[in-house]
């Protein structure tokens, strides 16, 4: 409910209230996803995926940050944009065992510590 199309105003003011407060470090978090998603589409266009999953991707991310509406839901609107996940499968598949194996971990506890967090929180911002 009260999910629209703004270009983003709504998700900048979203973001700015985090920046401009006590909240500080989830706004940089923010900024730091949306850039990451960013560098993520690059790689893919690097590594030259075919250009409907580019497009796919790519209207995706669109759609996400510039809707507005319960920004938690954000990450769920980015599900189906997984293959911008594949630069980094491709680098972890050439990964030697001895680092793999503690990258994996480290990944599995922070994602556990972050499931955690927002389980008992507020919720995702």
């Amino acid at each position: 409910m009260g999910n629209g199309f703004d270009g983003g105003v709504a998700f900048s003011q979203w973001t700015w209230a985090f920046l401009s407060s006590s909240s500080f470090v989830l706004g940089v978090l923010v900024c730091a996803g949306v850039a990451l998603l960013g560098w993520l589409y690059v790689l893919c266009v690097r590594q030259r995926l075919p250009l409907t999953l580019l497009v796919f991707c790519g209207c995706l991310v669109f759609l996400a940050l510039t809707t507005s509406g319960y920004f938690g839901s954000k990450p769920r609107y980015l599900v189906p944009a997984f293959p911008l996940l594949l630069p980094v499968a491709l680098t972890i598949a050439g990964l030697r065992t001895r680092v793999l194996v503690p990258l994996l971990v480290l990944t599995a506890t922070a994602s556990a510590a972050y499931g955690a967090f927002w389980l008992h929180g507020a919720g995702p911002p």
